[in-house]
């Protein structure tokens, strides 16, 4: 095989080349055309060394060499045709080649970086009657109330650390410079390192507060945010800043986490509305209780103890239609 100079430059040769496929015969003729032409030589190796420059970024979509190679000659051709390089003779050949060997590297760093940051979309989320722990990639630690869920940017996370949050999470953060957003819909929660939990349920949102410091904003007035610390909460709803600052009992926020559910002065139907995501039941009731309160607490585990309680809290009568019915009396 005797591969005239041009050649060598040639699209097709050039592509197999850099991704190793040339045969015996043509990569030793090559050898010996290359010691023969020392300055040739030296822009191969020049060439070669930030073709594997842009390789280090492990793009995971492959790229075909040839076709890369065309597409640069092709804008290059357009871009300097009749100002500086031409593609006629050997010399400017030459020329071109550095020229080309400079814009595929900078092609590929770019190609790679838009790969590592693209955006990778995660959602987590739990059924009725369990619960989840999720490890972050920036090591914080998020525990998923049943019936809930997070999205979030996995690729993207060590630069922006922001989540989207339906139904109920208790979040412990790992302190980084890079702020942790917790977003609801309709308000952001905005920390850097602390532990704290969100519910969100039927377009009212808390935040309670239980180390470190959380600033919680709305959409009304993002500018107005309140500030937590250890032991305060703030309560939104849709439409509305957020409430000042009130006190809870931060063992009892997350108590959810280690399988009790605790209620404080809190109507009825929404009682029911948590017990039917914590057990996956029914409830069917054929009168009005929307003004009854219940403050109390119960495991998530046994739902016959659970009933008890509450009916002997607030006197209300049920019974076990079936195993996922309960029908209040």
């Amino acid at each position: 095989m005797n591969l005239s100079a041009n050649k060598y430059f040639d699209d097709d040769f050039i592509g197999r080349w850099v991704s190793g496929s040339l045969s015996g015969e043509e990569q030793r003729e090559l050898e010996i055309w290359l010691e023969a032409k020392p300055d040739e030589k030296k822009r191969f190796e020049e060439f070669e060394g930030l073709w594997k420059m842009g390789g280090r970024l492990k793009v995971k979509e492959e790229i075909s060499n040839k076709l890369l190679w065309g597409t640069l000659e092709e804008k290059l051709n357009k871009r300097t045709q009749n100002v500086l390089y031409t593609f006629s003779s050997e010399k400017n050949k030459s020329w071109s080649w550095q020229v080309m060997s400079a814009a595929a590297a900078v092609l590929l760093i770019v190609g790679g970086y838009l790969w590592l940051t693209r955006e990778v979309i995660m959602t987590t989320s739990t059924q009725r009657g369990e619960t989840y722990k999720l490890i972050l990639p920036d090591e914080s630690e998020v525990i998923l109330n049943a019936e809930s869920s997070v999205t979030y940017d996995q690729n993207n996370f060590s630069r922006r650390r922001d989540i989207d949050l339906k139904g109920e999470a208790f979040f412990k953060v790992e302190k980084k410079d890079i702020p942790f957003i917790v977003r609801t819909g309709f308000t952001f929660t905005e920390v850097l390192g602390t532990s704290f939990n969100i519910k969100s349920r039927h377009e009212y949102v808390q935040v309670a507060c239980v180390t470190g410091k959380v600033a919680v904003r709305s959409d009304v007035n993002p500018e107005r945010p309140v500030i937590l610390t250890p032991g305060l909460a703030s309560s939104v709803k849709r439409g509305q800043i957020p409430s000042a600052p009130y006190s809870f009992d931060s063992k009892k926020a997350a108590s959810w986490t280690t399988g009790e559910i605790t209620f404080t002065s809190t109507p009825i139907p929404e009682v029911f509305d948590e017990l039917e995501r914590q057990f996956n039941i029914h409830f069917e009731s054929h009168r009005s209780i929307n003004k009854t309160l219940f403050t109390g607490s119960f495991g998530n585990k046994d739902l016959k103890t659970a009933l008890e309680i509450l009916s002997l809290s607030t006197g209300i009568q049920y019974a076990m239609a079936n195993d996922s019915t309960v029908v209040i009396k």
